[in-house]
């Protein structure tokens, strides 16, 4: 039981308060040897966990050592690379503006083509009508000369024609 300062006040001064202490048992001592060892081992532990961050602090002290050197090494690797990629960038660019003038380049000779077939067929199809024209008109005069020859050919066999010599009369024979 714990008696607070204020009760003593409270009591008159031949009163007698008595205080009772505890005695220790085996638990007890049991108990506070425990804390004890804990606490050792609580010691322990963080001197250990001490010892792991500054191990873990080197590890990363070296890890940016070794980082910064990869670095440094790689750092012209880098800038090749980088380099290669643009010229890449560059020339897939020129690809690209290359392929869209020669497809500009194909519509454009695509229609011209067939501006040029219109007019040809256009044109073939004028000197169809105008041989169909001129075989008419040679068929016709064909015709005409034909017949004109042969006329010309009835008049010249009247007019040219020789005088018919008499036949000979013989007799027939053995009559």
């Amino acid at each position: 039981m714990v008696v607070l300062p204020f009760v003593h006040a409270a009591v008159a001064a031949d009163t007698v308060v008595a205080r009772i202490i505890p005695s220790h048992g085996v638990l007890e001592w049991i108990t506070g040897l425990m804390e004890l060892v804990v606490l050792l081992l609580g010691a322990v532990l963080l001197v250990q966990v001490l010892l792991l961050l500054l191990g873990l602090r080197r590890l990363v002290e070296r890890s940016q050592l070794l980082v910064e050197r990869i670095e440094t090494d790689t750092r012209g690797i880098l800038q090749r690379v980088t380099g290669l990629a643009d010229d890449a960038a560059a020339m897939g660019a020129t690809v690209r503006r290359n392929v869209e003038r020669l497809s500009a380049a194909g519509g454009a000779m695509g229609d011209a083509l067939l501006s040029a077939t219109d007019t040809t067929r256009r044109r073939v199809d004028e000197v169809n009508a105008v041989l169909d024209v001129l075989q008419m008109e040679l068929e016709d005069l064909a015709l005409s000369v034909a017949s004109w020859l042969r006329v010309l050919r009835g008049l010249s066999r009247r007019f040219l024609r020789r005088p018919r010599r008499p036949r000979p009369t013989t007799p027939p024979p053995d009559a």
